[in-house]
């Protein structure tokens, strides 16, 4: 199996992962009524509702199926894709040692335009041989979007993250939070990484 597939595999199992998260904080929220009346112990009178059920304005209940969820716009969906994918980009991305010889850069160029793929490459021959011998590393945890601004043709997309820098000492590492500003272009309908700025 080629290094690409192998990528394009973990991105799509990440992105599932994200998607399984989201729709179980969304229904999660959905569950508690605003205002709860009466035992919650006895069905009806503003007990809460059972899951898999959808609430009706009249405070019924009916079984949750394909034909009555809730479906997202072509707009939301584009938008849920694409912050799935930049969370990915920038966990990916911002997650490195000194002797993973840039494969976070590398394992991504498929996302990339081609101006942030001669970045990149410009960027690991600059820094080859600053690696150093001695471990260290830094693992990204994309937490939220803080923003989000999407056009026709370009996005930027601001991620919270909470970074973990680590060296060959277990006990020394820091950890800290750090924005990403991530900008992405519509190329052939295909949305791909432009820049990417840690703040």
């Amino acid at each position: 199996m080629s290094r690409s597939l192998k990528i394009v595999i973990l991105l799509v199992g990440g992105l599932l992962v994200i998607i399984a998260v989201l729709v179980i904080l969304f229904w999660g929220e959905k569950k508690m009524p605003a205002e709860v009346n009466g035992d919650l112990n006895q069905p009806g009178s503003g007990s809460l509702p059972i899951e898999n059920r959808l609430i009706i304005n009249d405070n019924t209940t009916v079984e949750i199926t394909k034909e009555n969820a809730p479906t997202l716009t072509e707009e939301q969906r584009e938008e849920v894709d694409l912050e799935r994918l930049a969370f990915s980009f920038i966990e990916r991305f911002g997650s490195y040692s000194n002797q993973s010889n840039f494969e976070n850069i590398r394992d991504l160029e498929l996302f990339m335009t081609s101006s942030m793929k001669r970045w990149a490459n410009k960027y690991i021959s600059q820094n080859r041989s600053k690696m150093g011998d001695i471990y260290w590393g830094v693992t990204t945890k994309a937490l939220a979007v803080k923003s989000i601004q999407i056009g026709e043709q370009q996005a930027m997309i601001v991620i919270s993250t909470q970074r973990k820098e680590t060296s060959a000492d277990p006990n020394n590492y820091r950890i800290y939070n750090q924005d990403a500003e991530l900008i992405f272009k519509k190329i052939s309908g295909i949305w791909l990484l432009d820049g990417i700025y840690w703040q």
